[in-house]
């Protein structure tokens, strides 16, 4: 039995942090698949391509294995579970194995964290004369199939379901709003009272599916300066935002286009204002059919 235990806290250690490991090998029966909800994680390196071929071989692999090491122990200590890396991208997930009230508001608060570790690392990378690092995660909370999915014990443990796919989905949508972290209408109603700072960013429709989604980024903490500033300034820039995007959804476009520009004059690198002041442009040339629902559709993942 003991050799039995120490053979599962060995490979649980890839995946779970210690306080998770030693609940769990006292009830073991947690890892059995079962549907529950939770809060899942994607992040993925932008522009990692471009860096990749900046860097040799040696100098690429150091650079990986700093840049997940850091990552994946923010994970453990918020007592979240890795799923898996590949490559430069890493899916974890918080709920499972143990059900927890509070798994979308740990994720939040490491999804921070993560970017603060990548700002600190985008400083060091500049003083080396190294290509620049950024990064997106996207967040989303529902209903998953979470457990032992393969033969072996430690190397099955994994969520699958849409929860999961939209997770993906809601990360590469950083790249079209110049956003950084970007959750689920879900996420943000279980974390909007755990001291974050959101902004509604839109409506969308993924590609594939045909249920719209409200989607948010999460900024920062309440009362806390933020990439974007101070927490007054961040203040103001979320509510210039909302009132030129219920311009924008009244079908006042060139309003709106206007009101999107004001923003951009103070705050240069407000990508979601970026993003509807070209998408004003579209529609002031080719607006939207009659009936048009206010949703944006996506044509890619």
């Amino acid at each position: 039995m003991k050799k039995k235990k120490s053979g599962a806290r060995a490979a649980f250690g890839q995946y779970l942090s210690p306080e998770v490991i030693r609940r769990l090998l006292v009830n073991p029966q947690l890892v059995e698949p079962k549907k529950t909800e939770i809060t899942v994680m994607f992040s993925d390196i932008r522009g990692f391509t471009t860096i990749s071929e900046k860097l040799d071989a040696q100098e690429l692999a150091l650079f990986l294995s700093q840049y997940l090491s850091d990552l994946i122990s923010l994970v453990f200590e918020n007592y979240g579970t890795l799923d898996k890396y590949i490559g430069d991208a890493v899916m974890a997930f918080w709920g499972a194995p143990f059900e927890e009230p509070g798994h979308a508001a740990k994720a939040c608060k490491t999804a921070l964290k993560m970017t603060d570790r990548v700002r600190e690392l985008q400083k060091k990378w500049k003083a080396e004369g190294k290509p620049h690092l950024d990064i997106g995660i996207g967040l989303n909370t529902g209903m998953a199939s979470a457990g032992n999915m393969g033969s072996a014990l430690p190397y099955g443990y994994t969520a699958l379901g849409d929860a999961v796919n939209l997770s993906s989905r809601l990360e590469g949508l950083n790249k079209d709003y110049g956003t950084h972290i970007i959750v689920n209408e879900s996420t943000y109603q279980a974390a909007k009272d755990s001291g974050f700072v959101f902004r509604e960013l839109d409506l969308i429709r993924v590609k594939g599916k045909l249920q719209p989604v409200t989607i948010w980024e999460l900024i920062g903490r309440v009362g806390e300066d933020t990439v974007y500033g101070t927490a007054e300034a961040v203040r103001s820039r979320v509510e210039l935002f909302q009132r030129a995007r219920a311009r924008s959804c009244q079908r006042q476009w060139q309003a709106a286009q206007e009101a999107f520009q004001e923003i951009l004059d103070q705050w240069p690198d407000d990508g979601p204002s970026r993003a509807y002041w070209k998408r004003c442009q579209e529609y002031l040339f080719e607006e939207p059919p009659e009936g048009w629902d206010g949703v944006f559709t996506m044509t890619h993942k």
